[in-house]
């Protein structure tokens, strides 16, 4: 007796037909196919369509092959391609009888005979099959002749020149050990894509969709897209509220590229050679250094946690630390930090501490105060770690910031307006128009509550409540003074006996009138010219400073914050006590006040004139 032995592979086919032969039919017809495919191959690429019942094209893909593949022989390259273009053109159908037509009679035999005689040929018969089998799907094929093809032929043979190029695979992996594992490269072909899943802009074989603008960017996202898109897709990335590893030119000419230092939230600079573009390395042997203008006022602090290691999520806790306010104040600072570095040769994230005092050094020189330099210490010490402690700590440092008695921090002015020149002003104020109805309201806030702009800013209508007698105003949002523990408090203003003056029945009026406009707004204060949006807190202080200087008040002088001072400075004249001011106005301690906002009443007609 002989014995046999058996590949492998062979047993696996053997496996198949045990498994399945009672279970496998072959019916005599499949019936008329629903759905008509074309495809076609060149040693450039391939093409394939998809056509509607009417015999009209309704989808076209295509694309090139790689070096490699073009090697592969002409039968192997048409049997891929109409595999591809199953893939892409049907990736959402089953239960369907599909038909190829295809202008190479070598394709038709394997995809009609589930394989043939070539191992490579036979292997991707298999890979057609499975696929169409795991989707309940029949495959037929029939020929067409070449001069008919016309469409698939077209497609295999357009040039991709301008859309097949990809960031180089090191610099990708830097990009991703400094940023964290990314989760879907957006703008990919089968040929480009940096991560397994990844979006194209026509169909294609193994994409997850097709066309990212048209889903939902909820994840950490690759994007090396066509530079001409980038407007839009600043846009998108705004609305749908994602982070996303981008990569874009220094064109500061372009019109979205304001918007692009809008949107940074860290960024790695680098630049290709000229005459080896995929061999370079970003400057300085791969160290990030960011553009002097391409920078956020975070980004330091995010390269100082992840070279700690800090967890992804732990990280983003930390940043989200620091309010917006000081985001943009330490911005500015960051920025002639790292110019600074850039210019020394130094590092960025880990200086030691005679570059800090010489970068402090030239911020002196350069004619800044007190207050700008001690800004500029606090935003190094939120990411520069001397002796296990913020630099700021640092006793050479804290010894520089006696530069005080060099140049001195002194407040504006020492002395305040008298409120009742303004209010006398609003008590003759016509209100026939919503402008001037506006800006009475929002003085005479800020003169009865004592807020800051951005407390104003922030009124809700869904926090107020207004009756007949009284006006209750809360604040929903974190101020300036919100702190563990420690919100403003609910503000009550009564109703006044002097219609005029009293902020009750303005508020009234002028909710009655801006109810039309509101729409889908909430915010209390809105423009009084179309398309009547919330206003920002730079349009609330122009408001009273226009307002202010109507009345008299000297806006050379004085700036639209001193409503703040003028208020309290009021109340405590009036004997109002002392608690009272300190838990309207936001204060938990009277050094606050008494250092910073009690001033005297001169006025401000004659203050600093010379006689």
């Amino acid at each position: 007796m002989a014995h046999m032995s058996l590949s492998p592979q062979s047993k696996v086919d053997l496996e198949w037909w045990v498994n399945n032969v009672h279970a496998a039919l072959n019916p005599i017809s499949h019936g008329t196919p629903t759905v008509i495919l074309t495809s076609d191959a060149s040693k450039k690429g391939r093409g394939g369509a998809l056509f509607d019942n009417d015999g009209k094209v309704k989808l076209k893909a295509g694309g090139r092959w790689s070096l490699e593949e073009s090697l592969d022989h002409i039968n192997y390259l048409e049997l891929k391609a109409a595999w591809f273009t199953c893939q892409a053109l049907c990736r959402d159908l089953h239960h369907v009888h599909i038909r190829l037509n295809i202008d190479n009679t070598t394709a038709i035999a394997y995809i009609s005979n589930m394989g043939e005689k070539t191992k490579a040929c036979n292997e991707l018969a298999v890979k057609v099959w499975k696929w169409a089998i795991d989707r309940d799907i029949w495959l037929s094929a029939a020929h067409i002749p070449g001069r008919e093809n016309v469409e698939a032929d077209t497609e295999s043979r357009l040039e991709h020149e301008n859309t097949e190029w990809r960031l180089h695979t090191n610099i990708f992996q830097i990009l991703v050990k400094i940023w964290g594992r990314l989760q879907i490269d957006l703008f990919a072909s089968r040929l480009n894509a940096q991560l397994p899943k990844y979006v194209s802009w026509k169909p294609d074989p193994f994409a997850c969709a097709v066309d990212a603008f048209t889903l939902t960017w909820n994840s950490y996202s690759f994007i090396f897209p066509p530079f001409s898109l980038l407007g839009k897709i600043l846009q998108k990335i705004c609305e749908d509220k994602t982070q996303a590893l981008l990569i874009a030119p220094m064109w500061s000419t372009q019109p979205w590229y304001s918007h692009l230092l809008n949107c940074i939230i860290d960024c790695f600079y680098f630049t290709y050679g000229q005459q080896n573009p995929q061999s370079s390395t970003p400057r300085n042997q791969g160290q990030e250094q960011p553009s002097k203008d391409d920078i956020n006022g975070l980004s330091g602090v995010r390269r100082s946690l992840r070279m700690l290691s800090i967890p992804p999520d732990v990280e983003q806790i930390i940043l989200s630390s620091w309010r917006p306010s000081t985001v943009k104040q330490y911005s500015t600072f960051f920025k002639k930090w790292t110019t600074f570095a850039s210019s020394e040769n130094i590092c960025a994230v880990s200086p030691d501490i005679r570059d800090i005092l010489s970068f402090l050094t030239s911020l002196y020189h350069r004619g800044l105060g007190y207050s700008a330099i001690n800004s500029a210490r606090s935003m190094l010490s939120t990411f520069v770690v001397i002796n296990g402690q913020g630099c700021g700590t640092h006793p050479l440092i804290k010894r520089f910031m006696k530069v005080f008695n060099l140049r001195p921090a002194l407040p504006r002015n020492n002395v305040s307006w008298d409120p009742e020149q303004v209010l006398t002003f609003l008590k003759t104020m016509d209100c026939g128009t919503l402008k001037s109805l506006t800006l009475k309201l929002v003085t005479m806030l800020a003169l009865l509550t004592g807020q800051r702009l951005q407390s104003l800013h922030l009124l809700d209508i869904k926090n107020i409540s207004l009756t007949d007698s009284s006006l209750k105003l809360r604040f929903g949002d974190a101020l300036k003074q919100t702190r563990p523990g420690f919100h403003q408090r609910e503000i009550t203003l009564q109703q006044f006996e002097d219609k005029q003056l009293c902020v009750v029945s303005i508020c009234k009026d002028y909710l009655t009138r801006t109810e039309p406009l509101t729409g889908q707004h909430s915010k209390l204060f809105l423009g009084f010219q179309k398309p009547y949006k919330p206003v920002s807190k730079a349009t609330l202080a122009r408001w009273i400073k226009t307002t202010l200087a109507s009345a008299g008040i000297d806006m050379n002088i004085f700036t639209p914050h001193s409503t703040r001072a003028a208020s309290v400075s009021a109340a405590s004249r009036l004997q109002v006590p002392i608690t009272s001011i300190l838990s309207t106005a936001g204060w938990s301690n009277t050094s606050t006040f008494a250092k910073f906002y009690k001033k005297l009443f001169v006025d401000s007609s004659t203050v600093f004139k010379i006689h």
